[in-house]
């Protein structure tokens, strides 16, 4: 995908619509996601009432920082980090986790607020309820989130863009509660 200058006008973009620098991005190195990704873009999109979002895998295997390890959204399209998707594979509900991750995304685009914690906190809730409006199983989804946000609190420290893995969970817990969702104890 070659972007220039005429299609995208770089600055505002990152600023407006995403708290990363440019230089995280690997532009060079966007593709189209595997069709699997893009069903449950498809799916989750059709859940919060919006047209279908293309989503697309960007960046290479050896990037490190912790910042490429997610997924993120501008003007409408989907992104995740190889390494991101990678990590998912080696999961046996890669969906379910997928489903709420992108559900957050979109849930970015109906916010009025953008790049505060309360922001990510209203999209972490529509992300769980997106998701789960599609079909998938968020209480699997939330467990794992959790405990992927606060594993990487603890190695990479806190982003201070996001707000602490404890509070984002909490509204993700209550997101499930608000939907009769129950979570076993082991």
């Amino acid at each position: 995908m070659r972007l220039t200058a005429k299609s995208y006008i770089w600055p505002a973009i990152i600023f407006f619509c995403c708290s990363y620098c440019l230089s995280c991005v690997n532009l060079s190195n966007v593709r189209p996601a595997p069709q699997y990704v893009q069903d449950v873009a498809d799916r989750v999109a059709a859940a919060a009432g919006t047209n279908s979002a293309p989503a697309y895998v960007y960046g290479n295997v050896d990037d490190t920082a912790y910042y490429l390890v997610g997924t993120y959204s501008f003007w409408r399209k989907l992104y995740i980090h190889v390494n991101f998707l990678n990590a998912l594979n080696g999961t046996r509900r890669t969906k379910d986790i997928l489903a709420f991750m992108l559900g957050h995304e979109i849930a970015h685009w109906t916010q009025h607020r953008h790049n505060s914690h309360a922001a990510e906190l209203e999209a972490d809730y529509g992300g769980v309820i997106l998701a789960d409006r599609a079909g998938y199983d968020t209480v699997y989804a939330v467990m794992f989130s959790c405990a992927f946000f606060r594993a990487l609190e603890k190695s990479q420290g806190l982003d201070t863009s996001h707000p602490p893995a404890d509070e984002r969970c909490r509204v993700m817990f209550s997101a499930l509660c608000i939907l009769g969702k129950t979570i076993a104890a082991n």
